[in-house]
C-alpha cells in the first residue's frame, strides 16, 4: 500500500509497512519511514494512493497493551519486541525493517508491471520475425 503523506514541508509518497489502531483510538495510524526515521502517522494526514495489500501480511487481534488492531509484515505482527525495537531504533529491527520494505518494494513493481494495459500493438513489438 502507498500513501501519500502531508506534512509541515511538502507532499511525499510512502510505501506503508503495517497498519495500527493503538488503545482507545478509533483512527488508524500507518508505518512508514520518512528521512531513515520510522514512524507511526495517523490518518488525518494521509491520501492513500495504491490500496494493494501484500497477501503475505499478518494480522494481530490478540491481547496486547498496545493495540486493539495490527496489520504488517510477519516480524511487526509476531513478534512483539521486534514492534518495540523498530520505535527504540534497535539495530537489528531496523535491518528487518528495511529488510521487508525492501521485498514490499520489489512486489509492487511486479504488480504494476502485471496490472498494467498491455496492448496488441505492445505484444506484436516483443515478438522477433
Amino acid at each position: 500500500m502507498k500513501i501519500r503523506y502531508k506534512n509541515s514541508k511538502n507532499i511525499i509518497d510512502y510505501l506503508v509497512m503495517g497498519i495500527c489502531y493503538f488503545k482507545n483510538n478509533k483512527k488508524p495510524y500507518y508505518l512508514i519511514e520518512e528521512e531513515n526515521e520510522i514512524k507511526w502517522v495517523s490518518e488525518i494526514y494521509i491520501d492513500i494512493e495504491k490500496s494493494k495489500m501484500p497477501f503475505n501480511w499478518s494480522i494481530s487481534l490478540g491481547n496486547n497493551s498496545k493495540y486493539d488492531f495490527l496489520c504488517g509484515y510477519y516480524e511487526l505482527c509476531n513478534l512483539p519486541e521486534h514492534f518495540e525495537g523498530i520505535i527504540s531504533r534497535n539495530k537489528k529491527d531496523l535491518e528487518i525493517f528495511r529488510k521487508r520494505k525492501n521485498e514490499l518494494e520489489i512486489w509492487l513493481e511486479k504488480l504494476d508491471y502485471y496490472n498494467k494495459e498491455v496492448t496488441f500493438n505492445d505484444i506484436l513489438f516483443k515478438i522477433k520475425f
